[in-house]
């Protein structure tokens, strides 16, 4: 919004002084008062210099605002240059509104004026936070873009003169090359006594098994450096040992949140002499085999390799943490479960995510998966996230329906994320799961059916490369007619007194769908409400879902839906999204 305000020049002849009065004339003795035209151009726009304003003002750079000031005493005076009115404020000002952006947008604050220039200068001496962040988290390596991006953080780490820092974030796409940059600004933090620590460092380069190689090595020589105030640690992309692991550990007395992401230099680690940290987060390091976490305060704990990797299960990882709430593990599960909770299962663990993915062995079976579940007796929420190898195993088991799952006696949420084959496999075991929650409230369930499931036999009926299609052959509405509904409420032979929502995602109209559907409401007597969504679910990327095609197209979909509403109790609400 530019605020210019109109000026209007007007003359006066020296002719026509003397003009007769005229009924509009002031009576003598008074003060003649100048009509509007006459006075003087100069418009005041009195802006309130809030801090609001300000921030909205220097985040949108397109914005100026500019008041034309003259003095307009002659007509043939001329309008002044034109002010910055931001540059009148008080430099104080200037440097709190400055500090709040990040380090390349106070930069940008220097082709304004040389005043800007010393201003931005000035701020970044004493700043507290130094946040470089490229904001492109996947290129091709270019060591030119490389070295200009150094050479900007090595500039203002040198134009630092505050003794100390509150938060140093560094995101970028560094080459491995340039390691030596990267321990030169952890010294620095380290020499600063950096309360936040985040070095984020994306992938540039990536070989042909789909591994990239562009990770900075963490040097050894920082194993010394000590962090009296550091609370918050951030590492991705940047090889760490366990060694750095252990020292950064001991060294740092404060440290609340650790998170590691994407070294494969870590095997056996042992998390200890860490009172404080909360938060834990080992992603991706696909080294590991071993862990060892002895945490008294630890209380939101996440652990997960790469499932684009071919790797085996974790062997073990031993658990002390009396105060865990949160638990997230994300991996293969071999022969035995690989978690291991010493003296006891923590008391306030409420909240688990578990993702099974298929090892280079044998998937889980029904056994197996029991065993990881054992471990979570007392949870009052629990996601399970499973490959279609985990979901085929476990259904092979004979008679599953017939399952006795592990109780879960205070669980009350459940969410559910399966890769599902396109052909029949039963989903019936997941109402002995649900039977296993006798206070279960809500059951949330997405199905995905990925490109890749495709059986070889089927390939040759696509289309179109790259692309799978739902097959009129897949999706069954003659299920009615074989009087499954019946059937199913024959089959009930255990209610379930709490259940009361349910929600669908991905429902295509698959038998084995239609199943799992009419024995949940059958099960659930006090089931209030049942959400359909025919849609996909949306924590994949578009292109790898099976696509509808021109023949069999969501109307099909939806169209079973309807069809499958109709044979639910009237009580229960249905909504088909």
């Amino acid at each position: 919004m530019c605020l210019s305000p109109s000026v209007s020049l007007f003359t006066t002849h020296t002719s026509q002084r003397q003009s007769l009065p005229s009924a509009t004339t002031p009576p003598p003795g008074t003060e003649p008062s100048s009509p509007p035209s006459s006075r003087p151009a100069v418009v005041c726009c009195r802006l309130a210099y809030t801090y609001h304003i300000f921030w909205w003002v220097f985040t949108k750079y397109t914005i100026k605002l500019r008041f034309s000031l003259s003095n307009m005493q002659s007509p043939i005076t001329k309008c002044k240059e034109d002010l910055d009115q931001i540059s009148k404020l008080l430099d104080e000002i200037l440097e709190s509104i400055i500090s709040l952006l990040s380090v390349s947008e106070a930069a940008r604050t220097t082709a304004l004026s040389r005043r800007w220039r010393n201003l931005w200068t000035k701020t970044i001496m004493f700043s507290p936070r130094l946040v470089f962040y490229d904001g492109v988290k996947f290129r091709f390596a270019n060591r030119s873009k490389c070295e200009k991006f150094i050479n900007v953080v090595n500039q203002v780490m040198k134009l630092h003169e505050a003794p100390t820092l509150d938060e140093l974030t560094i995101g970028f796409g560094l080459l491995k090359k340039f390691s030596n940059s990267l321990n030169e600004w952890v010294e620095f933090a380290a020499k600063k006594e950096v309360k936040k620590l985040k070095l984020e460092l994306f992938p540039t380069q990536i070989n042909p098994d789909g591994s990239d190689y562009n990770n900075c090595q963490f040097s050894s020589t920082n194993r010394r450096l000590y962090w009296p105030r550091l609370r918050d640690c951030h590492l991705s992309k940047v090889n760490v040992g366990t060694n750095d692991i252990k020292c950064l550990l001991s060294n740092s007395p404060l440290l609340e949140r650790l998170c590691v992401r994407h070294s494969d230099s870590i095997i056996n680690l042992k998390v200890a002499k860490a009172p404080n940290l909360k938060y834990l987060e080992i992603r991706e390091c696909n080294g590991l085999e071993d862990l060892d976490i002895l945490a008294p305060n630890l209380k939101d704990f996440i652990i997960s390799c790469d499932r684009d990797r071919n790797m085996g299960p974790f062997r073990n990882f031993r658990i002390s943490t009396p105060n865990l709430v949160s638990l997230t593990f994300y991996g293969a599960v071999g022969s035995h479960s690989p978690m291991v909770f010493m003296d006891f299962l923590p008391h306030a663990l409420s909240h688990v995510s578990v993702g099974l993915i298929d090892p280079l062995e044998s998937a889980p079976n029904f056994s197996r998966f029991q065993l990881l579940l054992a471990h979570f007796p007392y949870v009052e929420r629990l996601r399970l996230d499973m490959e279609m190898k985990v979901i085929e195993e476990i259904a092979k088991t004979s008679d599953i329906s017939q399952q006795q799952f592990i109780h879960l006696t205070n669980l009350e949420h459940m969410e559910m994320s399966m890769e599902c084959p396109h052909f029949p496999v039963s989903l019936l075991w997941l109402c002995s799961l649900v039977k296993a929650a006798p206070f279960l409230h809500s059951l949330s369930i997405k199905l995905f059916y990925l490109e890749d499931d495709l059986d070889d036999d089927l390939e040759d009926e696509i289309p179109e490369k790259g692309y799978s299609f739902y097959d009129s052959k897949f999706i069954d509405l003659e299920w009615k007619d074989e009087d499954i509904p019946n059937q199913v409420e024959a089959n009930i032979r255990r209610l379930h007194k709490y259940l009361k929502v349910v929600e669908l995602f991905g429902f295509v109209g698959f038998r084995h769908q239609v199943e799992l559907v009419l024995h949940l409401a059958e099960i659930a007597e006090s089931l209030e409400k049942i959400t359909i969504d025919i849609r996909p679910p949306s924590n994949y990327w578009e292109d790898s879902l099976l696509k509808f095609n021109e023949n069999h197209s969501e109307e099909s979909s939806r169209a079973c839906a309807e069809l499958l509403k109709t044979q639910i109790r009237p009580e229960i609400d249905v909504i088909i999204v």
